[in-house]
């Protein structure tokens, strides 16, 4: 009897970690204590690769897509942005004591750098590598003295699959600001994260029916139903175009659209073993009674909800 207690208390906790993993967004997770069954799987997200966005992004429509995504996602009006966005080679080291840097893809246009990163899954490693490509920009701009008064702005646009700051936002500005006054320290670095999971969560017909142009041009992204597509951009003669393009490229390149399943699922881990860390650091900080929800929330990087929810089980005795 006591061997099945034992059992049934090992489940519990296994699913209970198990379920924890569904703030991970990319699995999917089907849990029976009676039937001890425990299912992970990704789910059908789709997230179009860099290797297709650079593909697309080259053509002539894509050229014009590109150019369109970038002023609305950086608030400036295509006619300010003057000529196309010109491909630059995404191996921005600037020093042969660093290791190589390729970055998905980056661009320049007059006075500005845009990097864009397309983000299937966070990590540690892969913010630290995004924040490498933005200094790393920065950096190649600087060859003598006289350029440090001519440093261009670097912006970088993440297009992530996640929801980078879990606060169910669709778009994130970040810029160097000082704390207490917040007052722009630099006015040439700008991080722009545009969370793709709640777009690819929303109701289609909440973006057929909405005026937010951003959302649709990016359905693109996270959409693989054609016929739905069609129907949303069915009026938009310039969209059209992006899709028949889009719908080209794929036939000779349908191993490019979607990310590699075993790059996922190291990613999955990656991450598991992070947010497992982060749940038993939280804990720790619960029963020291000296943070708050909110504080706890930040300093562990999980969402408050679930920090109000490791507390209660705490006082419930569950952990």
């Amino acid at each position: 009897m006591q061997k099945l207690l034992d059992f049934v208390s090992l489940l519990e906790v296994l699913i209970s970690f198990v379920e924890s993993l569904e703030s991970l967004k990319n699995i999917c997770i089907i849990t029976s204590l009676k039937g001890a069954i425990i299912w992970i799987q990704l789910k059908e997200f789709v997230l179009l690769t860099d290797k297709f966005a650079k593909i697309l992004f080259n053509t002539k429509v894509g050229q014009k897509y590109l150019t369109k995504l970038i002023s609305l996602i950086i608030d400036t009006p295509v006619e300010l942005l003057g000529q196309s966005f010109i491909p630059l080679n995404p191996h921005i080291s600037v020093h042969p004591d660093v290791v190589s840097s390729e970055a998905d893809l980056v661009y320049e246009n007059g006075d500005i750098f845009v990097n864009l990163e397309i983000n299937f899954h966070d990590s540690l490693k892969l913010n630290n590598k995004n924040q490498v490509y933005l200094h790393q920009l920065i950096l190649r701009q600087v060859s003598s003295d006289k350029d440090y008064t001519n440093i261009k702005k670097v912006f970088q646009i993440n297009l992530n699959g996640y929801d980078e700051f879990k606060r169910n936002e669709f778009i994130y500005r970040s810029k160097v600001i000082e704390e207490k006054y917040n007052i722009e320290r630099y006015d040439n670095l700008e991080i722009i994260d545009i969370n793709l999971y709640k777009l690819y969560e929303m109701d289609y017909n909440l973006v057929m029916e909405g005026t937010d142009e951003l959302k649709k041009m990016l359905y693109l992204f996270v959409c693989d139903d054609n016929d739905l597509l069609v129907r949303l951009y069915e009026g938009d003669r310039f969209m059209k175009k992006v899709l028949k393009e889009a719908n080209r490229l794929k036939v000779n390149i349908d191993d490019l659209l979607l990310y590699d399943k075993e790059e996922i699922k190291r990613d999955v881990y990656e991450a598991g073993v992070k947010r497992r860390n982060s749940i038993e650091i939280a804990i720790k900080l619960l029963k020291n009674q000296k943070y708050t929800f909110e504080e706890i929330a930040d300093m562990t990087d999980l969402a408050l909800y679930e920090v109000e929810k490791l507390k209660k089980q705490i006082d419930e005795g569950e952990i």
